[in-house]
């Protein structure tokens, strides 16, 4: 078995579709004898490799998919983005989560990631 476990949604420029780069990604897996993915969605909304969202939407059904939620809390919606990774995380639709811990370039892990993720979660 293989288990592809970084992987991001083709870009969906030019008139393409998400669930088209979706198809365009899934191909890419068979040529590769990739049995499984983890796609790590953008933190932006209308992203062309697609959002928490979108990226939710795509893998819901999907049994070859799987989502890797990600939390950057210089994002304003940071407190939303932990509300959906983990109420996602408990329904298996999302397998993990990766978080985004430096803010500023002095500052070591934790020091501003811990007190806001526990304010919020």
């Amino acid at each position: 078995m293989i288990i592809d476990c970084h992987e991001h949604l083709p870009p969906a420029k030019d008139g393409k579709t998400l669930e088209q780069s979706k198809a365009e990604l899934l191909k890419e897996l068979d040529k590769n004898k990739v049995d499984y993915a983890i796609l790590i969605p953008d933190n932006t909304p209308q992203s062309e490799i697609g959002s928490l969202d979108d990226v939710l939407r795509l893998t819901k059904n999907d049994r070859r998919l799987y989502m890797m939620g990600t939390i950057d809390i210089q994002k304003r919606n940071y407190p939303s983005q932990i509300h959906k990774t983990c109420s996602t995380t408990s329904n298996k639709e999302n397998c993990c989560c990766k978080n985004f811990p430096r803010t500023r370039h002095n500052l070591s892990h934790g020091q501003e990631t811990l007190p806001r993720l526990r304010a919020v979660h």
